[in-house]
């Protein structure tokens, strides 16, 4: 039950030591807000070239949401989107990578919602992480 509609957003991110973040995006079939790989020069995502080399790729990419939406429900449908790719979660993690699921709520207020332990388990199977971020 949602007390209130918070402003919320959930980003699918993955960290791997050496793939390529085309590679991820070709599997998933979904464009990245930001990425980089590994080895390659350290950047700001204006461009500006920083000291150094990223130690491991990075690759993100924020859901369109629906805020008419609760979260549990959009959870239910990013989770349909990404079972098709169970096989590559689960190679991410063997290769010393991970997978989360990134969700920031910005409000000022009391806010809240349930998800539940069945939409949990589904990311699970997928090996993927859940991060929460509030903002006020």
């Amino acid at each position: 039950m949602l007390l209130m509609t918070p402003t919320y957003s959930i980003s699918l991110r993955i960290y791997h030591p050496c793939i390529d973040p085309d590679d991820i995006s070709k599997q998933l079939k979904i464009t990245p807000d930001r990425s980089w790989k590994a080895g390659q020069q350290r950047s700001t995502p204006k461009g500006t070239l920083l000291e150094g080399v990223n130690k491991e790729t990075y690759w993100i990419h924020t859901f369109d949401s629906n805020h008419e939406m609760g979260p549990n429900d959009f959870l239910k449908e990013i989770f349909k989107a990404l079972y098709v790719n169970r096989a590559f979660f689960e190679s991410v993690v063997s290769d010393g990578g991970r997978s989360e699921l990134y969700f920031t709520v910005q409000s000022g207020e009391n806010a809240g919602d349930i998800v539940s332990w069945k939409t949990l388990e589904g990311f699970v199977h997928l090996k993927i992480d859940f991060s929460i971020e509030i903002f006020k």
